[in-house]
């Protein structure tokens, strides 16, 4: 046969013991190396064979080249030409390799491989195949972008790449569209979805306040990822701050059974820098402030856990704990933080009949936010121990043509003040609704309960706490609800664009009455509801359309007009909580008529259109307005603009919520200039008053600008908000700015740099 259409697959024992001769030992090639060929020489002074066109199989890599040289003696494979190879996931060009048989390694010149598990791109000068799987490149770049768009690109020295664990680079730059943007000695990342220990991006922020006590300056944070197992997990976070020393945060994370999961979180630092008392919230005495420790250890705990037991059981608890009544704020930079130490855990269990409950707190306030405050000398009388189990009950049963629903709850609580009170509670609340049918639509809607106190205070020994009139003081709350509804509708031949309309009309009379009756420190137990006997009116009118099977809301339009019965008395005083201040009737005198509200909303195809009206009787106006207008939202994003007036402030009769007295307008929206460019933006303004002492009008602003092409997205955002504290007691009004931009690299672990801008700040 010709030569040049043989076919040869010759094992590693084949040409060790029959090809190459008695001269080669058999261990100059693995026993799992074979090789196919169409043809093939022999260089007898060189002792090589070449082929032509072939496929090399070593374990788990494939190599295919126009050449491969067979160097018998070096027991070493060369290959070039048209050279390509496989391993697992990864698949690769080259402009030649070496491959050493005795240690199972290579040497890859001129590469680019793809990992196909994550859809990395990496482009080396050289590549050192130092095992199976494993792949240290050098002079290289890494990105997950197609080769034909510039995108991102990490490039790195050196960079460790082992499919399905993880990867590490070092003395990386970062670069977006050829520019670079972030510079990082070391990084690691996992190459494979699961969860591999390695670290993390490292995170950079410039955190700045014209509140001394709030400026930590440059922070740069290195976590290390360690999975300890399928269900659980340890990330450790050392961390350098400019103007505070260095930290250490760990946090624990577990799920060892199917419905369970909880973490664990401790942040401590050793402050390095004195801190300077004339800058602190400082609570203590003239003078106090120098015998403390100028550089204080101070550390943030917390602990949530949630258990779910079967179907119908679960344990939820969490631990906050704080060094100090300031650490959270300033560190986390937490705008909504409460300096207070909490212990809860709470029990439910759901029968068939209702659930029950029991719940074990501890809670501490500290009286300042400070970082003098402390739990035993500034609790300002939270509750202490307290345990509240507490049940429910639910019946419900066919009563000739209507439905009878009974419920029961009740709790019981036992706890001790600072205040020097210890006292005891039980509440129990019964309930009743019954729908009556009245013939064709019409319906009577009664629904009835009273809620049952029995507070009793078992020891006092603060002076400057009142006795209770009795030892065992009682009230009762009744709270009673009847409506009668009739509603009916009308149907009418469809358009061009819906095959029928239909109005559908809810005229309602509502009663609601919560009587007036002493509720001696209910105030510390349960939430104080004033009294209120209120008449209501409400005609409700909806338009649906229907289109094939489809039916949708097209318009709706509804009237409500509240009567208080309890304000024809003039010279009422109420029992228990003061009536609501400022009533909905201010600043003009108590009327019993409060204002008329209108709703009204229109469904458009491409914008929804709402308004809310407020007609205040007693002085003839529109006196509250909130019009907002939103285009559907879609691929290309949404538009809303709303307005809200109200000319004096007023609080709900049932409720008890404040809508203070103002302007603003607030608009928000997104949109998509390109394919690959959006931008957004949000913003609160108050049109009325400026926010004292700032003088600002803008509450809130937000911008952004988003690039995000097929392979990474970047963000670049500035945001302005008022911040406020508290200082002796008096509030602290400041403008918090910031400046980030973020970015993720598609499969990479998404990076970010921070910019924080010094605030604002006026007392």
């Amino acid at each position: 046969m010709n030569p040049q259409v043989w076919k040869i697959r010759l094992t590693a024992f084949f040409l060790a013991g029959m090809v190459l001769g008695p001269g080669v030992p058999h261990t100059a090639f693995g026993s799992d190396i074979q090789i196919d060929s169409p043809f093939f020489e022999y260089n007898e002074a060189t002792k090589t064979y070449i082929y032509k066109d072939a496929r090399i199989r070593v374990r788990t890599l494939v190599i295919d080249a126009e050449t491969v040289e067979v160097q018998t003696e070096q027991a070493q494979i060369l290959a070039y030409g048209r050279l390509r190879f496989q391993e697992n996931s990864i698949t690769g060009t080259a402009r030649r390799m070496v491959f050493d048989t005795t240690k199972g390694t290579g040497i890859i010149y001129e590469a680019q491989i793809y990992d196909t598990e994550t859809g990395y791109y990496l482009k080396a000068d050289q590549i050192l195949r130092s095992e199976e799987n494993r792949y240290q490149a050098i002079g290289c770049s890494l990105t997950n972008c197609p080769p034909d768009q510039g995108g991102w690109r990490l490039e790195s020295g050196e960079i460790d790449y082992r499919p399905d664990q993880f990867a590490v680079s070092t003395n990386t730059v970062l670069k977006v569209g050829g520019v670079p943007v972030l510079w990082l000695p070391i990084m690691a990342w996992p190459t494979v979805m699961k969860r591999q220990s390695g670290f993390l991006m490292p995170r950079l922020s410039f955190q700045y306040s014209t509140l001394e006590r709030l400026n930590v300056g440059t922070r740069i944070k290195l976590p290390f990822f360690w999975a300890l197992g399928k269900d659980h997990d340890l990330t450790i976070t050392p961390e350098t701050l400019e103007r505070r020393g260095n930290a250490l945060e760990l946090e624990y994370a577990y799920a060892f059974w199917q419905d369970q999961k909880g973490n664990i979180r401790v942040w401590g630092i050793e402050e390095k820098y004195p801190r300077k008392p004339e800058y602190e919230n400082d609570i203590l005495p003239p003078g106090e402030s120098a015998r403390q420790d100028p550089t204080p250890k101070r550390g943030i705990a917390g602990w949530n856990h949630n258990q779910g037991f079967g179907k119908y059981a679960r344990l939820v608890g969490f631990v906050n704990r704080n060094s100090d009544g300031q650490v959270s704020r300033e560190y986390d930079k937490s705008s909504e933080y409460r300096p207070r130490q909490d212990y809860q855990a709470t029990y439910t269990h759901v029968y068939s009949w209702g659930g029950a409950a029991l719940t074990a707190q501890h809670s501490d306030e500290f009286l300042y936010e400070s970082l003098y405050a402390n739990t035993d000398a500034n609790s300002n009388g939270h509750l202490i121990p307290q345990i509240k189990p507490s049940f429910s009950y639910a019946f419900g049963t066919r009563l000739w043509n209507t439905f009878l629903g009974v419920s029961l709850e009740g709790t019981a609580t036992r706890f001790d003040t600072r205040q020097g009170l210890s006292a005891e509670a039980q509440m129990v609340r019964p309930a009743l609704s019954l729908p009556i049918p009245l013939g064709g639509s019409a319906e009577l809607r009664p629904m009835v309960s009273q809620k049952l106190v029995r507070y009793s205070a078992l020891q006092i020994t603060d002076p400057a706490v009142p006795l209770p009139e009795t030892q065992n003081p009682e009230f009762t709350q009744k709270e009673t609800q009847v409506e009668f509804r009739m509603p009916f509708a009308a149907e009418y031949a469809g358009n061009n664009n819906w095959e029928a309309t239909k109005h559908r009309i809810i005229p309602r009379i509502i009663l609601n009455e919560i009587q007036d009756i002493p509720q001696p420190y209910t105030a510390i137990l349960y939430r104080a509801v004033p009294a209120a006997r209120l008449l209501t009116f409400r005609l409700d009118n909806i338009w649906l359309g229907k289109s094939g099977d489809v039916a949708s809301e097209l318009a709706s339009l509804n009237l409500i007009q509240r009567y208080n019965t309890l304000l024809e008395d003039r010279t009422y005083t109420p029992k228990g909580p003061p009536l609501p201040a400022p009533l909905e009737t201010e600043p003009a005198g108590p009327n019993p008529m409060l204002p008329g509200e209108l709703e009204a909303s229109i469904y458009g195809k491409y914008l929804v259109s709402s308004i809310y009206l407020r007609y205040h009787h007693q002085v003839g106006r529109v006196t509250g307005s909130t019009i907002s207008l939103r285009g559907n939202e879609s691929a290309n994003g949404f538009l809303q603009i709303g307005y809200t007036q109200n000319e004096f402030s007023y609080r709900t009769p049932l409720d008890d919520t404040l809508h203070p007295q103002g302007s603003g307008i607030s608009f928000s929206g997104s949109m998509s200039a390109t394919d690959n460019l959006g931008i957004g933006f949000e913003s609160t303004i108050n049109l009325q008053n400026a926010v004292p002492p700032l003088n600002r009008r803008l509450n809130h602003g937000l911008f952004f600008l988003d690039y995000h092409p097929v392979c990474y997205a970047v963000r670049l955002s500035y945001s302005e908000d008022i911040g406020v504290t508290q200082e002796l007691g008096n509030n602290v009004y400041f403008v918090d700015r910031q400046v980030s931009l973020s970015f993720n690299l598609g499969g990479l672990v998404g990076s970010s740099k921070e910019i924080f801008l010094p605030s604002e700040q006026k007392k």
